[in-house]
Parts: C-alpha cells; sequence; structure tokens
C-alpha cells in the first residue's frame, strides 16, 4: 500500500541507486526520480511490498519479455529521421522548455507555463526560443518557429541504445548487493526500465539539447522544474558550458511529501539559479537549498480576475492530468448524483487529457444531467461555480483566488493536497455521506485563503529574465 512509510523507503533506496553523480544513463531512468506520493501509483507500490515472491517473478519475467522486444522493435523504427539537421544556426539570447500536450500549444505564443515570455522578451529586443518536449501522440510537427524534440543522427541512436544497454547490466549487478528483499525487486525494476522508451527518449534529449546548444548558443536556458530526469539531463548539458545560465521554474505547488525537486546532485545536475512561483516558495527554496540563486519570477495563477455571475453549478471539478485520476473522480461524482439530486458538478479536463479520452468519457455519463463537461476557459468556469473540488490538482490555487471554496477529496492514506497548509479551515469528504455537511466559507476564510494563493504565485515579472540577460 501506498502509506508514508514505503513512500519514504522507495525514496530513500532511489537515491541510493542514483548517487551524488550518476551516469548519465541512470540519471534518465524516470522510475529513479520520485516526484511526489500519488494514489494512482499504488499498484507499483503492492509490487515491491506486498506481492509475493511467485508473483513478483512473474511479473519481471513478463515486464523483461515487454521490454525486449520494445527495445528491439524501437531500434529500427525511424532510425533515418534527423531533424537536426534541418535546423539553421543562429544566435539566441534565450531558450525555454516547455511541455508540447497538442496542437493548439503550437498556434500561440502564450505558452502554458512560461506566459508571453516570448512576447516580453521580444519588445525588449531579446531573443528567444520555445522547445518542446513531446508528450502529444504527433511525432512530426511542420511550419513552426517552435522545436519540437525528435529524432537525431543513426550514430547517436545507436549510442543511445548501446548506453542503456550498458546500464541494464550494470542495474542487474547491483541487485545482489541489495541487502532487502524490497531494494532488490527495485533495483531489478530499475534496470528493466533502463531499457524502456522513457529512458531511450530522455537520453535522446541529451543528444538533441547537445546540438541545440551549438545551434542557438544561448546564454539563458529555462526549464520547468519539478524534479525529472530530463530536467537534470539539461542541465548536465547546459553546465558543460561555463557560458551559460541554467535556469529551473517551479511553475507548479510543492506537495508536503515533495521529494526529488530537493534532491541534492552535484552542480553538474542542478540549475544555476531558481525562478519560484511566488513568495511561498521562494522561502521554502531559501530554507533548504543553498547551492542555487532563488529569484521570485511570479506567475500568471495570480492575475486571475473574476467577474459576478449567475452560478449555474455546485461544483467545479478539477482532477489531475492523468485519466485514471479522472475516472477516480468520475466515479465518485456519479454515486453522489445518485444520492444527491440538487448538486450539478462541472468538470474540467487537464490539457494532457486526449481529445479522444474526453470523448469517451462524455458518452460514458451523457444520460446523467448533473455531470456537465466544461469547454469553457477556468476563469469561466470558476465564474460559473460555487466549491471545487480537488485531489491533487494545482488548479485549486486559481479557484480559491477566484473565490470558490475548497473541497479536498481525501480518497487515499498520505495527503496529496496542494494547499496542506491551510487544512485546518478546509473541508475535507471520504465519502458521499460528507457531502450532506458541506458548507461555503465565510468571507473572512475565503480572503485567508485567497491571500495565500495570492502569495504563492504572485504577479508574473519577466523583468526578473531581462536583467539576468543585460
Amino acid at each position: 500500500m501506498l502509506n508514508i512509510k514505503n513512500y519514504e523507503n522507495f525514496c530513500s533506496h532511489s537515491d541510493k541507486l542514483l548517487g551524488e553523480n550518476p551516469s548519465i544513463s541512470r540519471v534518465s531512468i524516470d522510475f529513479l526520480h520520485i516526484i511526489r506520493p500519488h494514489h494512482i501509483h499504488n499498484k507499483n507500490f503492492e509490487l515491491f511490498f506486498s506481492y509475493s515472491s511467485f508473483l513478483f517473478c512473474c511479473y519481471i519475467l513478463k515486464k523483461f519479455i515487454k521490454s525486449i522486444l520494445i527495445f528491439i522493435i524501437s531500434l529500427f523504427k525511424n532510425l533515418f529521421d534527423d531533424k537536426l539537421s534541418k535546423l539553421k544556426y543562429s544566435k539566441v539570447d534565450v531558450i525555454y522548455v516547455s511541455h508540447l500536450f497538442n496542437l493548439s500549444q503550437i498556434k500561440s505564443s502564450n505558452d502554458l507555463y512560461f506566459n508571453d515570455l516570448k512576447d516580453q522578451l521580444g519588445s525588449q529586443l531579446i531573443n528567444s526560443k520555445r522547445i518542446f518536449i513531446n508528450h502529444s501522440k504527433y511525432s512530426s510537427l511542420q511550419n513552426t518557429s517552435d522545436i519540437v524534440i525528435g529524432k537525431t543522427s543513426v550514430i547517436k541512436e545507436i549510442k543511445i541504445r548501446i548506453l542503456q544497454l550498458r546500464e541494464f547490466i550494470s542495474l542487474l549487478f547491483t541487485v545482489y548487493k541489495s541487502k532487502s528483499n524490497y531494494e532488490k525487486r527495485i533495483t531489478l525494476f530499475a534496470s528493466l526500465e533502463s531499457l524502456s522508451n522513457s529512458t531511450f527518449n530522455n537520453l535522446r534529449i541529451y543528444f538533441f539539447f547537445k546540438e541545440i546548444l551549438k545551434i542557438y548558443s544561448p546564454k539563458l536556458v529555462i526549464t520547468t522544474f519539478e524534479g525529472h530526469a530530463y530536467e537534470r539531463i539539461i542541465y548536465k548539458i547546459v553546465n558543460s558550458s561555463s557560458k551559460i545560465i541554467t535556469a529551473g521554474y517551479q511553475h507548479s505547488a510543492i506537495f508536503k511529501h515533495q521529494h526529488s525537486i530537493k534532491r541534492y546532485f552535484t552542480n553538474d545536475y542542478s540549475p544555476k539559479l531558481i525562478f519560484t512561483s511566488g513568495k511561498i516558495t521562494n522561502k521554502f527554496f531559501s530554507d533548504f537549498n543553498k547551492q542555487n540563486k532563488i529569484i521570485e519570477l511570479g506567475s500568471s495563477r495570480g492575475k486571475i480576475k473574476i467577474e459576478q455571475k449567475k452560478k449555474n453549478y455546485n461544483f467545479l471539478v478539477v482532477p489531475e492530468g492523468i485519466i485514471e485520476d479522472v475516472d477516480v473522480f468520475l466515479d465518485f461524482v456519479s454515486k453522489i448524483t445518485n444520492i444527491i439530486s440538487d448538486k450539478k458538478f462541472l468538470f474540467r479536463f487537464h490539457p494532457s487529457i486526449s481529445i479522444n479520452q474526453i470523448k469517451e468519457r462524455k458518452l460514458k455519463y451523457k444520460n446523467n444531467p448533473l455531470i456537465i463537461f466544461s469547454d469553457n476557459s477556468l476563469k469561466n468556469d470558476i465564474e460559473e461555480s460555487m466549491f471545487v473540488l480537488y485531489s491533487s490538482s494545482t488548479a485549486v490555487f486559481s479557484c480559491v483566488i477566484g473565490g470558490l471554496t475548497p473541497i479536498y477529496f481525501d480518497n487515499h492514506e498520505i495527503d496529496l493536497n496542494p494547499i496542506y497548509h491551510l487544512k485546518e479551515s478546509i473541508q475535507y469528504v471520504k465519502n458521499t455521506n460528507d457531502f450532506i455537511n458541506i458548507k461555503e466559507d465565510t468571507e473572512i476564510i475565503k480572503n485567508r485563503h485567497s491571500k495565500y494563493c495570492k502569495d504563492y504565485f504572485t504577479d508574473y515579472n519577466t523583468s526578473k529574465i531581462i536583467n539576468l540577460i543585460r
């Protein structure tokens, strides 16, 4: 089960496997970078801490066969599509790394994470280039000034596979050095993950970014910063040049049991400075991090301006960008509507949820008039709602700033509340019966909550980046 003890043990052994100065192939294994606990990951914890030896061996054998097949197939797949060869050499001042979930992001200069950074820099005659890490199903994207990380040369693609094989063998030998049974299981699982597509894609980022730096020679490289493997890889590459500044932008909330963002590496795998979303997170980093320069950049989340409208919906529901989390909320809300018929629920999907997945859910719940799926902006959804039902979605910050009463869906053992500092004044619900006693926050509590969230995400101030470049 996902309890705090198992979670901490898991984090501890992952840190041990990485060490203080790991190889680039070891760092590329996503599995070893524990961002934070999440109830969706329960199955993994059951695998390491609860499965019998027989069941675990069966699972590992199945995963091994699958990993080898994927490894061999992808070795020859689209090997000759070199995206880097199509890029022209030019000088830019700033490169910022964002994330591509759908095509609408390509068409807009306003970024999901960095807001209007490109336009703000351009107004000051500072050249910038946006580079996307591709999380979408689109493999080939043309007619865009942005760069989507893709394939490198044939030689480099083969080098990546060799690095994966070496890491696989290295971790297999490490299994025998592990002391406890769960440590052996985690290490063995990590060895198989070294052959995965996610590891391959992270190593591809390594070689891709090496060439990007040669092509554009930037002064500053900014990535989103949550503690992911690909962030560490980019810092490693960029830090090899003393002329380029590396920066990590903490754009999202920091949870109570957040892990990898606080992990210490050598300077090679860490940004030179950290941009924070506001005052609260600025203090968080300043308290424990003495190696990096900390700068409060702010966030567009704090700028939401709400108009007073007639409330058409009782609850705005904001699950995370994981389809399993969406289904958990839909199932829970569906049960509520079977008991309570006077409350409406407006569902809002994260941009990472695919159109097909949304269509499937709309079809499944089309006969439930109390469940409505939003096609509008977050601002509009907030204006039309009274409460926000959430678990670990950071959209709750904007909702609270907009005056909604937060209702935390407490369906797991570890507290995943992004505004956990306000726990004493937030209503928690575990089951359908808890909804009977839900009430709207008083104005005093609303103002207190709103101030906290505004301090967490202060006004976005790009002058901090402009001054740094100059």
